[in-house]
């Protein structure tokens, strides 16, 4: 008898190959599995752990915002970003940001002189925005008794705000937030990442007792609200990334991160969130 798998020409068909294709969010969350742990590691050790992790991601990022602002084939200042950003968050992790800003501002307003356009600007002016950022992300971990409980509550913000914009937003769905920026966001996403937000912070405040000095004893209730509130400036933040991708049309700031793209894709809703927080939290303080 002849076999199943004959060739075309005795008229039979050959099985169909097994797809082996892996959906989007499979490897997104694989990724995530495999890089969150680190993160977190990094984040719980403090100095100089934390500290070299945002160094290294702030240059990343700025690597590749001059992949998409700069000219092709632009490999000194490939080099020359990452290296300024570098430098400026090492001083400011050695306790010097005033010296780390002065150095990414100089550098930033070089890039814009120097190219004399639109997107000599738009690098300058994204370098200082990420720089400050990531500035905000260290001084927070730094802060003496609660650096841990406040980063706590600023990923915890972060993270729910993504997670539920996306499940909200999928399934109810709804008028979008901002289609020429973002044709995905909906109002609806929104909602429900504030909503998440709001719930994921006031539960860490909740959990950790050294959260109550984050807001010099605020109750819970003040968490939902800071967590809603930092949900809709993640969300900002997200949507200025996708602005400046939309600008230069591309997808992705890079694809080092399978299925998520490039550090800055991750990063850009802590990018806006980390000095909102940092700010909330000296103005209390300095207030008390």
């Amino acid at each position: 008898m002849p076999s199943a798998n004959t060739n075309a020409a005795s008229g039979a068909t050959a099985p169909a190959p097994v797809s082996r294709t892996v959906s989007p969010l499979a490897l997104r969350v694989v990724s995530a599995a495999l890089l969150a742990p680190l993160v977190l590691l990094a984040l719980y050790a403090g100095w100089p752990y934390a500290d070299a992790l945002v160094v290294v991601a702030g240059s990343i990022m700025a690597w590749e915002a001059t992949r998409m602002l700069a000219p092709p084939r632009s490999r000194v200042l490939e080099a020359l970003t990452p290296a300024c950003v570098a430098l400026a968050l090492a001083f400011a992790a050695f306790g010097q940001p005033s010296t780390g800003l002065a150095v990414v501002g100089a550098a930033a307003l070089a890039f814009a002189v120097g190219f004399g356009t639109a997107r000599g600007v738009l690098l300058g002016g994204f370098l200082a925005y990420l720089t400050i950022g990531c500035l905000g992300f260290i001084w927070l971990r730094q802060l003496p008794e609660f650096g841990l409980a406040a980063i706590i509550v600023l990923l915890a913000a972060v993270w729910a705000t993504d997670i539920g914009a996306y499940f909200s937003g999928r399934s109810l769905g709804g008028p979008k937030l901002a289609p020429r920026l973002s044709p995905k966001k909906t109002w609806s996403g929104l909602i429900g990442g504030m909503i998440s937000a709001g719930a994921a912070v006031g539960l860490a405040a909740w959990l950790l007792p050294e959260a109550e000095h984050i807001l010099d004893g605020v109750p819970v209730l003040g968490f939902v609200v800071l967590g809603a509130a930092l949900a809709v400036i993640s969300q900002a933040g997200d949507l200025l990334e996708s602005s400046l991708k939309r600008y230069v049309g591309v997808k992705d700031a890079s694809n080092l991160i399978p299925g998520h793209g490039g550090v800055l894709d991750r990063a850009d809703g802590l990018l806006s969130a980390s000095p909102a927080l940092a700010l909330v939290i000296w103005l209390i303080h300095q207030g008390g």
